[in-house]
């Protein structure tokens, strides 16, 4: 079984375990800390992460609060579909059939990570620079490349609404707001949605016009900054990336 295969099954339980109904590269990340000791894992303990760091950071801001299942199999894939699409383009440039979890960690440092990856690695005390460093001290051949720089993004508050609601609350943000405003979205357990986003993009007047003040809830202690990838086009983000 490659390490993909290996990390996938432990994100997928972790994912579960903390009722989360997708499994985003932050989620990645834990299992292959949680993995056999691969390169992979072994680059990440020696960067400073740990399982007990990422575990804390996934229970709490936009991570947190159990979500629907639809079944009792896997959770979906969601964010971390590209991740692992990215990692097997790592993998065939090496020549190799199997994704291993360096490729994963390559494809996550090299590339444009989610908001919140970014920001929960910030909040764990690591930087993808020390990422890096450790692939290469664990033996790890890298690219040749310089990483992206991070850029500083404040977010306002969160804003709930009805579940129901949130076909048309997603329509619209996708047309006017997710062409220039980084922002996510999540389902919460009892029957709402949470958008978040960039302050200025006023998401409270935005969501409150659409669907009513009365309906709608805004937590104004939410507000917070993010690292998000320089390169990284403004654009609706899941809750996990």
């Amino acid at each position: 079984m490659s390490d993909a295969a290996v990390v996938i099954g432990a994100a997928n339980r972790v994912a579960r375990r903390l009722r989360h109904v997708w499994i985003t590269e932050s989620h990645v990340l834990l299992g292959i800390l949680e993995g056999p000791p691969v390169p992979g894992r072994r680059a990440l303990e020696a960067a400073g992460l740990t399982v007990d760091a990422v575990e804390a950071e996934l229970m709490t801001g936009q991570f947190a609060g159990p979500g629907h299942f639809e079944d009792e199999g896997l959770v979906k894939l969601g964010p971390a579909q590209a991740l692992l699409a990215r990692a097997q383009g790592v993998a065939i440039a090496r020549g190799l059939a199997d994704v291993r979890a360096e490729h994963v960690l390559i494809a996550l440092v090299w590339h444009e990570a989610g908001t919140a990856t970014l920001d929960l690695l910030a909040r764990c005390g690591v930087t993808t620079g020390a990422i890096r460093d450790a692939l290469v001290s664990v033996g790890v051949s890298i690219p040749a490349l310089p990483l992206p720089e991070t850029v500083e993004v404040q977010y306002g508050p969160e804003v709930f609404g009805p579940a129901d609601r949130f076909d048309e609350v997603f329509r619209h943000l996708g047309q006017v707001v997710g062409h220039r405003f980084n922002w996510s979205w999540n389902l919460t357990d009892d029957g709402r949605f949470v958008v978040h986003g960039e302050d200025a993009a006023d998401l409270p007047g935005i969501v409150t016009g659409l669907i009513g003040p009365e309906v709608v809830e805004v937590d104004e202690t939410a507000r917070r900054t993010f690292k998000i990838d320089s390169r990284h086009p403004h654009g609706a983000r899941h809750a996990d990336e």
